[in-house]
């Protein structure tokens, strides 16, 4: 069936609105950066992200990163020559000493835009956190450890409103992945282009009905 130019009209100024309504992912700040040797600087009154930065600099950091970043070659490096590789022979390769470990090669980041894709909320990754961390030791983290490592790392994906404290029955009310609308800057086009299409459409709709009282 053929579209009349009022019909296609209609349908772009659709678009344009649902376009204008969309939210696209936020880009999260970036994690600060740990100084491997004294740790993070804690304020007089520590909040329970604050305290899950200092979980997180004595267990979580060798493999995550000093930012958040992984396992890199870069993060490596920071270790010296000879600590580069975590995977030689009887360190933490297949054949590691009994008190040791084998390291994947592959250690996920937990900071950025893509990071922690696989949870949804809070609660997801403190019972994740919880039951298979530290890869070493999997559940050794305390309770207070598990959420206070939670809420630091929901804090660098700016995802932990301030003052907010994680729990059992809250944790699953906050998302890690946050939207946020329209940059401020794209909308003023959009809100002209789209009452340019408007008076177009309405004027297609008058001209329209014009024709057919005429017939």
């Amino acid at each position: 069936m053929k579209r009349s130019p009022l019909h296609l009209l209609l349908a772009l100024f659709c678009l344009l609105l649902l376009a204008g309504c969309a939210r696209t992912p936020s880009t999260p700040p970036a994690m600060p950066n740990i100084d491997r040797t004294y740790g993070p600087d804690l304020p007089a009154n520590p909040s329970q992200a604050d305290l899950g930065s200092v979980t997180y600099w004595k267990i979580c950091m060798a493999c995550h990163g000093n930012r958040g970043q992984g396992l890199t070659d870069e993060w490596r490096e920071a270790w010296g020559p000879e600590e580069m590789n975590c995977w030689q022979s009887k360190c933490h390769a297949a054949n590691h000493p009994p008190q040791g470990f084998d390291l994947p090669h592959t250690v996920p980041a937990v900071s950025g835009t893509d990071a922690l894709a696989r949870f949804k909320t809070a609660e997801e990754l403190y019972q994740y956190i919880k039951a298979t961390m530290p890869w070493w030791n999997p559940g050794a983290l305390s309770e207070e450890e598990s959420w206070n490592t939670t809420a630091y790392l929901m804090k660098a994906q700016g995802a932990l409103p301030d003052g907010v404290v994680l729990e059992s029955s809250n944790a699953s009310a906050f998302p890690i992945h946050q939207l946020a609308p329209l940059p401020n800057a794209d909308r003023p086009a959009l809100l002209v282009l789209t009452g340019v299409l408007s008076v177009a459409a309405a004027l297609a709709m008058i001209r329209s009905r014009l024709r057919g009282s005429k017939k």
